[in-house]
This record gives structure tokens, sequence and C-alpha cells, in this order.
């Protein structure tokens, strides 16, 4: 049997949406061409979308006279990449036959995404709108629509059509749940979606040319397009755990701001399931890509390093609980060695070493800006902040007795957390080697006056308690208000002691606060200033 229209399928479009024309084309509905394909079959449908059976595929060639080739080729397994769902060992005929796949992840069973544009252009559902992986549309330059606006469901969302009840109409068609015909009315062509960045369309761009079987760079190397979607997912799945462990000061580390949004959810297992909001779901996906398809493994080892340092601190190794979490492939096995083996490699170079200052009461908490500038800020990928710091914790571990970077953030009166972390981002950071980092470090100690700095923040503690200086010195600054007071202490502490903004004895509690220090800071005269110095004991 064959009916008597015959169409063509288009580039890139999903099987569903081809019968949905055909059966349009020869006047059926879609649950008269899905009983057809069955009756014809002698299978049944179930996973028609997903990777439909040898019989099944034979059954709608004789009715389309559309080659199984081309059947095959708009289905999943048809793409020439399609990550590691292990799709060929899946038999449609058995019931439950999907749960041997879906436990690999990301796999959507029904439903889909779509571009209004490219629907209302050609009428057609693509096949890459089912994967999660694909958030946005390069043509159009926009994300990818994910539900109706008007019914809230995700599109195609039939529990039990195989096919669109609403067939090749454009409107959503979606069950509304006021009775058994009632679809939802809405025109897919007219939602608005938001236009994506550049660097989640070259990531979107980077996905489709892997997943039609071209090949991808990962560290500057050109690698098998399967590779790059399965390491770029896994990375997305390790990148969202991460998250999930991010604590309030995570931006010190320079994460990107869609970790609060996945620190405050609820806890999942995300190799199951990403992110429903395609927009989250896209810059985590872009995080992923521009970690890979950095220059080489090591730059990629100092993009990943702020999220290592995210992993809980206990009996496992960071690899073993990123391991627990998700698939590590050769690629991403690399990039966690890479990433944690600077620090070791810093730690012990540092602990032979001759000491590079003679006492602790000599470091700041933070090295002075001018001679962190001079000698290490063009080879740290660190704010400066963070980079003077780490230079301070340098020096402290190179006193005898100290052999841990907890221990030299306490030496310093700094919280063990900093010296945990702090070393690992400068290590995975560095842009030079571990010899030329000593180096500069022992002429930077050469440099650095020799000042009891513990005696120094003390002093400032003590002003903090008192007010009766700050209104003599007020007179210095007509118009400074009483208020005030916690901003001068915040700038005799970071100036005048070069400590560290967590240990300000009058501790700014949010972004207000910190701007009005800025701008004080930043208004004082050099005579203001020397006041300042001079109210201390």
């Amino acid at each position: 049997m064959s009916l008597p229209a015959r169409i063509s399928p288009t580039a890139g479009q999903a099987l569903d949406s081809y019968l949905e024309q055909v059966a349009d084309a020869n006047n059926l509905t879609s649950a008269d061409l899905t009983a057809i394909i069955r009756r014809h079959s002698g299978h049944p449908v179930r996973y028609l979308t997903l990777s439909p059976d040898p019989a099944t595929l034979r059954a709608i060639t004789e009715l389309t006279g559309t080659s199984t080739e081309q059947l095959v080729a708009m289905t999943l397994p048809g793409l020439p990449r399609h990550d590691d769902w292990d799709l060929d060992r899946f038999d449609p005929a058995q019931r439950n036959g999907f749960v041997q796949i879906g436990n690999r992840g990301w796999l959507r069973t029904r439903g889909s995404q779509l571009c209004p544009a490219c629907l209302s252009a050609t009428g057609s559902w693509h096949l890459t709108w089912r994967l999660h992986t694909a958030t946005c549309c390069t043509q159009h330059g926009t994300y990818l629509a994910t539900h109706c606006p008007t019914c809230r469901r995700p599109f195609r969302d039939h529990s039990s059509a195989v096919l669109r009840p609403a067939g090749t109409s454009l409107t959503c068609g979606n069950p509304t749940g006021s009775g058994r015909a009632a679809r939802c009315r809405h025109d897919l062509t007219t939602i608005a979606v938001d236009a994506a960045s550049a660097a989640e369309l070259a990531r979107q761009q980077h996905h489709d040319n892997a997943i039609t079987g071209r090949t991808a760079r990962i560290f500057g190397a050109e690698t098998d397009g399967a590779d790059y979607l399965t390491s770029s997912r896994n990375l997305a799945v390790l990148l969202l755990h991460l998250a999930h462990q991010a604590a309030t000061d995570h931006h010190a580390g320079g994460l990107p701001d869609w970790v609060d949004r996945v620190s405050a959810m609820p806890r999942q297992v995300w190799g199951k399931r990403p992110p429903d909001d395609v927009q989250l779901r896209s810059l985590v996906l872009t995080e992923a890509d521009q970690i890979l398809t950095s220059p080489d493994r090591h730059r990629a080892a100092a993009r990943f390093a702020p999220w290592l340092e995210l992993v809980p601190r206990g009996r496992e190794g960071a690899i073993a609980w990123c391991e627990d979490r998700a698939r590590l492939t050769p690629s991403l096995r690399s990039l966690l060695n890479t990433a944690q083996n600077p620090r070791r490699r810093l730690s012990h170079r540092v602990d032979h070493e001759p000491p590079l200052i003679d006492q602790a009461r000599h470091m700041p908490q933070q090295i002075p800006v001018a001679l962190y500038r001079d000698h290490l800020g063009d080879i740290l990928q660190l704010r400066s902040d963070t980079g003077r710091t780490f230079a301070s914790l340098c020096l402290a571990r190179s006193l005898p007795g100290i052999t841990t970077w907890t221990s030299a953030a306490e030496s310093l009166g700094l919280a063990t957390a900093l010296g945990d972390r702090i070393p690992a981002l400068a290590s995975a950071g560095l842009l030079t080697s571990v010899d030329e980092l000593l180096t500069r470090l022992t002429t930077l100690a050469e440099q650095l006056e020799r000042i009891d700095y513990r005696d120094r923040e003390q002093q400032v503690r003590e002003l903090a308690t008192r007010t009766d200086w700050f209104d003599t010195w007020r007179r210095y600054r007509p118009g400074t208000r009483p208020e005030s007071h916690r901003y001068a202490i915040t700038w005799l502490w970071e100036q005048h002691t070069h400590g560290h903004p967590t240990t300000n004895p009058a501790p700014l509690i949010d972004n207000r606060q910190r701007t009005t220090a800025r701008s004080f800071a930043d208004s004082l005269t050099g005579p203001q200033q020397d006041a300042l110095r001079g109210a201390l004991p």
C-alpha cells in the first residue's frame, strides 16, 4: 500500500513533523496516519520520534516512498554524532526499553523546543530542537522557545498521541484540560524570544557543527565531534553540581552571575535532567564550551580552577567527587588533573626554598598595590586584591614551621578558607613558570618595607572602638558625617595596614556601604590622608 500524495522531507526535519505533513497532503488526520502505520507494520509506534523499529520504518517507506535512510536521518540515531546515549542498543519493542538509555541523561522522549521564525518560514519542526543541548537559533540569533505562553506547557506535549493532533497547524494544539477536544490555539509563530549573546551563538555553532559530523576543537586540538558533545554536556552537568555548592562569596573567584540562580535551586540530579530555563541552560553550556575550546589545556585549567575550588573538602579527592556526579571523558579527566597539579608543584617548591622573609609580622595580609603591580600583576590571572593576598600567603608559607596554606593564612590573621582557595586559583592561572614566580617573589620580599603589620592592625582596631579622634579629624574634611567613621577605619585598614577586607574591624555589610567607602577613599586629599595616619597612636 502507498499513499496517493507523496512529499519530500525538508533538511533537518524531524520524522513526526514530516509525517504530519504527509497526513495533511493526503487529507488524513494525524491519528488516521498513525493507525495506518501501526496496522501496516504490525508494531506499536510508541517510540516513533525517538528510534522507530525496522518494521515501522519499512512501513513508512512503503506508504510515503521516502527511503529508510532518509527516515532514519530524521530521528536521533540518524544524527552523525549524537552524544553518548547508545541508541543502537535501544529496543523499541520492549515496553521499558527506554530505561536502558534514559539513565544516560538529557534525553527527551516527547516535546520539542522551537524557533518561531524558522517555524513560520518552513512550517517544519527541526530534529535538533528536541535536544536539550540546543538552546539558540544561529540563523536568527535568538534563544529557542520552550513553553507556550498561553497553556504554559512544553510544545508538542501529548502523553498518548505520537503525532500532533493539530497536525501542520502553526497553533500550539496542546490539550487544555477543559474538554476532550479542547486545544490551545496560540499562534506559535508570534512567540517573542530574546536575543542570545555572541558567545552563546558561537557555542551553539560548535554544537551544530559537531552533531552534523564535523570535527571540533578541544584545548586547541582537532577532535571528533562526538567527544566534544559528550565532554561539553558532562562538563555542564559538573558545573551545575559545583554551582550548587557555591558560597555567598563566590564572585571573588570570578564565577558567572548565573551561579546564584543554580545555588538557590533545590538539589537535583543534574545528569538526568538539565534546567528547564533555556537561557540558564544556554549559559551553563556556554561556560562549558569556553573552557573546552580554550587555546590549550593550561588555559582551560586556569578558567576551570575557580570551579574546582567549590568541591567540598572531605575524605574523597576532588576528582572522585566530580566522577560521582558526571561522566569524566578523557578530555575532562585531563582538565581536572591539570587544574590540580600546579598547586601541588608550587606547594612543594615553596616548602623547599629558603624563607622569603624573616617573620610573619613583617608581612601584611595583602602586599601593597605598587609592589604587586610591579612584580606579579602581569603573570597572575587574578583580581588585584586576590593576587595581593596570594603573594602574602606565599611569603608566609616559606617560613619555617608553616607547611600548609591554611597555616600560612592563620599566621597572617586570615581565615583558613582563604588559604584553601586562593593558592589554587593563582596556581591554575599562573602565566609563567613556578621558577619565575619564586624569583619575582624574592625580589618583592626584598623591597617590602619591614614594618610590624600586626602592630599596625591592632592600632586600627583600637581606633575602631573610639570616635573622639574622628571628631577631631573631621575638621580637616568639613561636612563629614559621624557615620563616616567606618569609612575612615576602612581606609586605614586597607591603605595603612594593607589588611584584607574580610578582617576589617569596621566591616562593610552591603554593596551600598562598599560603594560609599570607595567614594570616601577617592575623595580624600593628601593632607586629609596624612591627618588620618596621624590619628594613630
